[in-house]
């Protein structure tokens, strides 16, 4: 009697580096899209602390699922986050899986009696994606791999 497992890895070519965007125009739409966070605090911020970080936090966290897949900075760069295998435009849950470690990010470092714990897990984490997008060929980062995406440039077949 031949019983198979299932299958506990996915299917995926993120490691591959395939159709990846390149890590400069990566780099450039994440710094656009950490300026827009920004700005959305000092806007709601301006109204109630509160409201500035909880904006900010809903935004960081859902960027990548807006449109096809594109936050602000990735539309301006001409790339998108797609999930694998079937290459569909990003999810909110993906983007949210995704942007852990920035929506930690910005979590610890607007309310100042977290910030410790900004130094001592998010600022890790973050530099731990910068480090693999920066030396991995193919450009993946943690967040990648958590909510099995890629970032490519964009192609209108993929609108979903």
């Amino acid at each position: 009697m031949n019983i198979e497992s299932p299958k506990i890895f996915r299917t995926s070519s993120i490691f591959l580096g395939s159709a990846n965007a390149t890590k400069l125009n990566r780099f450039v739409a994440k710094a656009i899209d950490l300026t827009m966070v920004l700005i959305i605090y000092l806007i709601f911020g301006a109204f109630f602390h509160s409201l500035g970080v909880i904006a900010s936090l809903v935004f960081c966290a859902v960027q990548d699922s807006l449109g096809i897949g594109q936050s602000i900075g990735k539309r301006m760069m001409g790339i998108q986050v797609l999930e694998e295998p079937h290459r569909v435009s990003c999810s909110a849950a993906a983007s949210l899986i995704r942007n852990v470690p920035f929506v930690l990010l910005v979590l610890f470092g607007f309310v100042s009696s977290l910030r410790f714990l900004g130094v001592v897990i998010a600022v890790p984490l973050v530099a731990l994606e910068v480090y693999l997008i920066a030396t991995l060929d193919s450009g993946v980062r943690l967040g990648d791999i958590l909510a099995n995406t890629l970032v490519a440039d964009y192609d209108s077949q993929h609108l979903s």
